[in-house]
């Protein structure tokens, strides 16, 4: 297991949480993440009650634009090293969670 897929699976992730990756590329270390994952191809996609998502770091103009998110104020969790042209950002969202 590489350093970029222990950083994506921290205890502050419940087991079973879902990780969305918005229109990533091929990123081997996503093969290690033990939780479910599914992909979209942009932001609009995501669902509303999202918690955890992958985006590329090209995009993070996007998110920051995206009225939606960054009216949740998204927090940056981790940032993936470059890997063939690419790198990733690892954000989470508690402000559209329902109080459990």
């Amino acid at each position: 297991m590489n350093g970029d897929s222990e950083k994506f699976n921290f205890p502050i992730m419940l087991a079973g949480e879902p990780l969305y990756a918005v229109d990533l590329r091929y990123e081997p270390y996503l093969f290690y993440v033990q939780r479910p994952l599914f992909y979209f191809s942009g932001l609009e996609d995501l669902p509303a009650t999202s918690r955890f998502f992958l985006i590329q770091s090209k995009d993070l103009p996007k998110l920051q634009a995206d009225v939606r998110w960054n009216s949740l104020q998204p927090r940056l969790l981790a940032h993936t090293n470059l890997f063939r042209g690419n790198d990733t950002m690892l954000f989470n969202v508690t402000a559209n969670q329902l109080d459990q």
